[in-house]
């Protein structure tokens, strides 16, 4: 047996020296000791089996489900069936005639959703309308003869201050036998055409077209209302009517200036007896 020198307190020494069988206790105390361990190591290498297993049956559960290939297989095999089922129900259906409604007054087409006009019944054609001027047509009996009026409204108006309101002018080509013939006539729908021969002011001008603006004097009606005046040089002043398509009428208003009425039509004037 090989000695080993072992260092032990000297409170030990004294507790030792008290037995009779001191050998024996340190040789207990150290077989148990040992024995603990080994003990202690058993149980140490137990508990890592089975860790070990655990990990292992871990890892086993994260690996591939060998059954999911097939069931992939089972989904594709069902989804393709329900799709030839389903192609087979819609021709079914495509190939089912309809009833035939005979209570119906209204046959519905098939590309439309609207009732179809019944061919008797004729569609009216829309007529683009012209601008053009405005005629008017009374018989004079005491003169045996008709009168006619053609007349136009400004596109324009403008805003006259209180008491009147807003005013559109009017050209107004007249004929009436009794009062010999033909008259140029300038009217308003509101306010008062002012101008008198004793402030020189008693005057149009008036551009037809693209020409150069023309000076027409007027004269006052004889019941001496201010809406409208009688151009002078009528015969001039109807003759670039028919051939003008747009017409400028600077008038002098009372309190208001000289505005710039504007006229425009599609035809120039074209005289009508009926």
């Amino acid at each position: 047996m090989q000695e080993t020198k072992l260092k032990i307190d000297d409170d030990l020494v004294e507790y030792l020296n008290t037995k009779q069988d001191a050998e024996k206790i340190v040789n207990d105390i150290i077989r148990n000791m040992k024995a603990n361990e080994e003990e202690s190591l058993k149980k140490d290498a137990v508990k890592a089996d089975e860790h070990s297993c655990e990990v292992q049956g871990s890892e086993k559960d994260l690996k591939p489900n060998d059954m999911s290939p097939k069931k992939a297989l089972l989904f594709m095999i069902l989804f393709t069936v329900g799709m030839i089922l389903l192609v087979s129900m819609v021709k079914s259906c495509s190939n089912t005639k309809p009833v035939e409604n005979n209570s119906s007054e209204f046959s519905w087409s098939d590309t439309d959703s609207v009732a179809t006009v019944p061919e008797e019944t004729p569609v009216k054609k829309t007529v683009e309308n012209k601008i053009s001027w405005d005629f008017q047509f009374e018989t004079d009996k005491m003169m045996s003869s008709k009168n006619v009026w053609a007349s136009i409204l400004s596109d324009n108006s403008i805003d006259l201050d209180p008491p009147y309101h807003s005013a559109n002018a009017k050209i107004t080509v007249r004929y009436m036998k009794k009062f010999g013939g033909y008259d140029a006539i300038i009217s308003i729908t509101d306010g008062q055409i002012y101008g008198n021969e004793y402030s020189n002011n008693n005057y149009i001008l008036a551009r037809f077209d693209g020409g150069k603006p023309i000076k027409y004097w007027f004269n006052e009606p004889s019941d001496g209302s201010s809406e409208s005046v009688f151009i002078r040089r009528t015969s001039d002043f109807i003759a670039h009517c028919k051939k003008a398509k747009d017409i400028k009428i600077e008038i002098p208003l009372f309190e208001s200036g000289r505005p710039v009425f504007e006229f425009h039509v599609d035809e120039p004037l074209k005289w009508r007896t009926e």
